[in-house]
């Protein structure tokens, strides 16, 4: 329970703690991301540094932006569907996050995904 300066008390649930639609610019970052690490793949281009210099991008930011490729894909599919955590945004992860999935789930208030059994 949140207490509002009124003095009136509010209720959060988990829908208020999360963002309501996807993020345009966060979206464009995770299939960039995809896209550039792609290339990168099919040997269009032999590193981020070569794609840098071809697109003519800083490759500082092409490193932040492939980067987002590493996100554990729950958290890539919260993004994609706008049910991420509304402290989760572009700007709060583009400048490093753990590469461990569960921390990166702890980090941002996910939970580990149940495990499927046939």
């Amino acid at each position: 329970m949140i207490i509002a300066p009124s003095g009136a008390a509010a209720l959060l649930n988990n829908s208020d703690l999360k963002a309501q639609k996807p993020d345009p610019s966060f979206v464009s970052a995770l299939v960039k991301a995809f896209q550039w690490q792609d290339l990168i793949d099919q040997g269009v281009y032999n590193s981020p540094k070569e794609l840098a210099a071809k697109e003519n991008i800083e490759v500082t930011h092409v490193y932040r932006v492939i980067r987002l490729t590493m996100l554990a894909p729950d958290i890539i599919e919260a993004v994609l569907d706008g049910t991420q955590p509304r402290t989760l945004t572009l700007q709060s992860i583009v400048r490093g996050f753990p590469i461990s999935w569960k921390e990166q789930r702890a980090l941002y208030g996910f939970s580990e995904p149940s495990i499927k059994q046939k």
